[in-house]
C-alpha cells in the first residue's frame, strides 16, 4: 500500500490558531492548546480546505496592523491634501486683495 493511500484511511483534521494559522494532523493527535479543530476528513480533504481558506499566510495580528498603518496613511494624506487646499485658497486670496485695492484706488 502507497503512503499517499494509507493516508486516506487515516482520518485528519485542520487546525487553527488565534492568528488564523492553520495546521494538518492526524486526528488520533491530541490538539495543542491554542489551537482548535475546524475541519475534518481525509489528508486530501483537509489540504484541499487549507489551500482553499488559507489564501494570506500573514498571521491576523500583522494584517491588522498593517490595515492600520494604511488607513493612518490614508487619513493623513486626505488630512495633508486639505491643508494643501487651504493654503491654496490663502494664496488665492492674498493674490486677488492687492488686485481689488487697485481697482478702487
Amino acid at each position: 500500500m502507497a503512503a499517499d493511500e494509507k493516508d486516506d484511511t487515516i482520518p485528519y483534521v485542520v487546525l487553527m490558531n488565534i492568528e488564523e494559522q492553520y495546521s494538518l494532523m492526524p486526528k488520533s493527535i491530541a490538539v495543542p492548546n491554542g489551537w482548535k479543530v475546524v475541519k475534518e476528513g481525509t489528508r486530501a480533504e483537509c489540504g484541499a480546505y487549507v489551500n482553499e481558506v488559507w489564501t494570506d499566510m500573514r498571521p491576523l495580528s500583522l494584517r491588522k496592523h498593517m490595515a492600520e498603518f494604511e488607513e493612518r496613511k490614508r487619513q493623513q494624506a486626505a488630512q495633508a491634501a486639505m491643508v494643501e487646499q487651504a493654503a491654496a485658497a490663502e494664496q488665492q486670496q492674498a493674490q486677488s486683495e492687492p488686485q481689488q485695492q487697485a481697482g478702487a484706488g
